[in-house]
């Protein structure tokens, strides 16, 4: 693993943009078959942080 895949694959949620949550969100769905884990939650929960202060 290149040291670019490291630093993406390692990325903080709170650092994430709206479009990385985004593909995070839906990687997680795609290899977990859903959301109840803790990283998804947490995702959901950084994604809704994010909407709520744009608006």
């Amino acid at each position: 693993m290149s040291d670019a895949e490291k630093a993406k694959k390692n990325k903080k949620i709170n650092k994430m943009t709206v479009q990385e949550l985004d593909k995070a969100i839906e990687t997680t769905v795609k290899e977990m078959g859903s959301l109840n884990s803790r990283y998804g939650r947490e995702l959901q929960k950084r994604k809704e942080a994010i909407n709520s202060k744009v608006k």
